[in-house]
């Protein structure tokens, strides 16, 4: 079961004090709330509780800790620790390689506390930092063995004077099962009854003692797969993109791209503000069928009477801002219609992302003396997602012969209108390259918005390998005397991590070969004929291309801390923690030709990145129990922490985070809390090296349809007008298209 360890309210801003006051109304005499208590007859265990290095009586900690043990990891069935984490309050679900996350690139599933994104916290097994993912320095939960872990502790309050700087909103402690005698065989099976789909998981866990049980081994193999599910398979409410919204009836279309509505006769929407009457699939304005649009309205300022009058035999005369489609045969133009004539991405798309996952994970231990323990941890795992994307789509400025052959003549005359209606020299850039148009030189600049479905859905294919290993010593050192530096222990280790990431891509179409495919050559019909239902398969294998890219990540940390008492207090022994690290953080991406010239489509173009970071750091950490078990101080305990953090930067260098706080149990049954901390989240290697890239956001452009209709305002459509955006576009669906840019 979920255990809380105890109640508190905690804020957390970076490079700033922080304040926390919290007022927990418990029987304490548990301690924490269901926390596990010694059986009669035994001492309580002196254990180190994440979000502190001091070791102490149970899991009383002054930094709000919940724990998730084994048990409940084994009723649930988690094969992947992140659906865990996601249904527990404190997390955000990963947006970028859980079971649901279907992102490019992505196959990672990362850790997100509170919303506060992915970099800001750290993620810990048995309290020393695991391997990262790439430039951003994530740690990937899939590399998690969630057969091993005895018990998962979250610390949701700041820790970065305890941790580094990455620990600004929290820790996430795995703590392993690394005594283990036996043999241990787990089986899991589930199935999809709709789309009969399996989710697989076999795990053999081994180990022993040895050398007359002063040693210890653990080996466990893991393996796990999952099959994918497309949004289409399994259909429902899953299987379009539902949005409310109102459409104007239309019950005579006779042709169109694409996913398409047909409203029934005599629809209309409901309820004054423009409340929506029904659901519609939005959809993307980038159709099969292909879209035409960026040229001037009939009738507008910015046409002329030989347009109007080519608009008007082409059967054009009623095109909105949204543009010109086509029927089946590309032959016969029309009118396109907003949403109707949009696509829907969803049917391709996976809902469930297939994987396939290898683990190997080691762990020993060996007690060279009494007093002293050597251990060792081993980690390899190979990890392999998909991820399913929507075909390539391209809607952007395009040239086009105004003779082109696969077009009716009405149309051809529209377009070498176009042509004559230009003024000066217009440069249109497709990828690494561009061309120029001049009045009359018969091409004319369209804005094409094509859905390529010949050339397959967008496909991308992640294989990380994940390497770690980790060494070290700890143990006791005794004490100076009675009351003084009593207790001593120790821990010196040395971690080596290395993720290797290759991201196959599938199914992008190349920039600058599509320009190139639409125009005539020499006087030949273009390779592409991109009007009506679709494309040859020699367009297709024209323009569509695969893309590579790699990415490897490194880190090392060489760490020693030591533990003990400093003296007696009236409540207690005065716990401290001092010690050092030295940390260096490397990686490396590198994007292939496609990617890195911008002559991608279907993908985000990227820059390399690459660098690295150095720290060295000393911390420090003192717990002083100030007065117990007396009248009205049942418990008074001040606790302090510091980091002096060196960094290998020089708008960095070094910096200082520290944490102040005291705990007041006035009666058994009422406890007060608060902390005061002052943290600073360096930069990672992505922040610092990475190169540019191309994102898609989602947003609303205040000037277009997509405004809400209550802010289709007089005012904001002033703003519009003297930003440029043309009086009659504002509020129409041309202004965006897409609700992604």
């Amino acid at each position: 079961m979920k255990r809380t360890m105890s109640i508190s309210r905690t804020g957390l801003l970076c490079t700033t004090g922080i304040a926390a006051a919290g007022l927990a109304l418990m029987p304490v005499t548990a301690a924490a709330q269901g926390t596990p208590q010694p059986a009669a007859g035994q001492s309580d265990e002196e254990i180190v509780v994440t979000g502190s290095r001091i070791a102490r009586d149970g899991f009383d900690a002054s930094t709000p800790v919940a724990v998730i043990d084994q048990t409940e990891i084994k009723l649930s069935g988690t094969v992947n620790v992140e659906r865990m984490l996601s249904e527990s309050p404190q997390f955000v679900a990963s947006t970028n390689g859980g079971a649901t996350s279907n992102t490019v690139p992505g196959g990672t599933a990362d850790v997100n506390l509170r919303g506060f994104g992915a970099t800001r916290n750290l993620v810990l097994v048995n309290g020393r930092r695991f391997a990262i993912a790439g430039p951003e320095q994530t740690t990937d939960l899939n590399t998690i063995p969630s057969a091993l872990i005895e018990r998962t502790e979250i610390v949701t309050g700041g820790s970065s004077a305890v941790y580094g700087s990455d620990a600004i909103t929290g820790v996430v402690n795995f703590i392993m099962r690394d005594d283990f005698e036996g043999v241990e065989a787990r089986g899991q099976v589930s199935a999809d009854s709709s789309t009969k789909s399996f989710n697989k998981s076999f795990t053999v866990t081994a180990g022993g003692n040895f050398s007359e049980d002063r040693g210890n081994v653990v080996v466990s193999l893991d393996y796990a797969t999952r099959d994918g599910i497309t949004r289409g398979e399994r259909g429902g409410f899953t299987g379009r993109s539902l949005n409310d919204g109102c459409v104007t009836a239309d019950t005579a279309t006779p042709f169109g791209g694409g996913t398409r509505l047909i409203v029934p006769a005599g629809q209309t929407c409901r309820g004054a503000g423009g409340i929506p009457g029904f659901f519609f699939a939005p959809g993307s304005g980038d159709i099969p069928f292909s879209r035409l649009s960026g040229i001037p309205l009939p009738g507008s300022a910015q046409s002329n009477p030989a347009l109007n009058a080519a608009y008007a035999a082409a059967g054009l005369s009623n095109m909105s801002s949204f543009g010109v489609t086509f029927d089946s045969s590309g032959q016969g133009q029309r009118a396109a219609l907003d949403p109707q004539d949009r696509y829907d991405l969803a049917p391709d798309n996976y809902l469930i992302v297939p994987q396939e996952r290898w683990m190997l994970n080691t762990f020993a231990h060996y007690d060279f003396a009494e007093s002293v323990t050597g251990y060792l941890e081993g980690h390899y795992s190979s990890n392999e997602v998909k991820m399913q994307l929507a075909p390539s789509n391209v809607g952007v400025p395009t040239l086009l012969n105004v003779n082109n052959p696969y077009l009716s003549s009405a149309m051809r005359g529209v377009l070498n209108q176009l042509d004559l209606r230009e003024t000066g020299t217009t440069t249109v850039t497709s990828g690494p390259a561009s061309r120029t148009t001049t009045p009359g030189d018969g091409l004319a600049v369209l804005t094409v918005g094509k859905r390529y479905v010949e050339a397959g859905p967008r496909q991308a294919d992640e294989k990380r390998n994940v390497f770690r290993a980790t060494g070290g010593l700890r143990g006791d050192i005794g004490s100076r005397d009675e009351g003084f530096f009593s207790d001593l222990s120790f821990d010196a280790y040395y971690t080596y991590a290395r993720t290797e990431t290759t991201e196959l891509l599938f199914n992008a179409l190349s920039r600058s070969r599509l320009q190139a495919s639409q125009l005539s050559a020499g006087g030949a019909a273009p390779v592409c004929n991109v009007f009506g239902s679709g494309v040859s398969e020699a367009c297709a294998a024209a323009i569509r291309i695969s893309a590579t890219n790699t990415t490897e990540a490194t880190l090392q940390v060489a760490s020693a801390s030591l533990t003990g008492n400093l003296f007696e207090l009236p409540g207690g022994p005065a716990g401290f923690s001092f010690g050092g690290e030295w940390r260096k953080t490397e990686a490396q991406y590198r994007p292939d030709s496609f990617l890195s010239s911008g002559d991608v489509v279907g993908f985000n173009a990227g820059l390399p990145t690459g660098g690295s970071i150095t720290a060295k750091e000393a911390f420090g950490e003192v717990r002083l129990p100030i007065l117990a078990d007396t009248p009205f101080f049942e418990e008074l305990t001040l606790n302090g922490a510091f980091r002096y953090s060196d960094y290998s930067l020089d708008g960095v260098g070094g910096v200082w985070t520290w944490l102040g706080g005291g705990e007041w149990q006035p009666i058994e049954d009422i406890r007060f809390r608060a902390q005061f901390q002052h943290a600073i989240r360096a930069p990672n290697v992505a922040d610092l090296y990475a190169g540019s890239t191309r994102s898609v956001p989602v947003a609303t452009d205040p000037c277009s349809s997509r405004q809400p209709v209550a802010q289709q305002t007089a005012a904001v459509r002033t703003v519009c007008t003297a930003t440029g955006v043309p009086a009659a576009a504002v509020f129409t669906a041309g202004v965006q298209p897409n609700n992604f840019f």
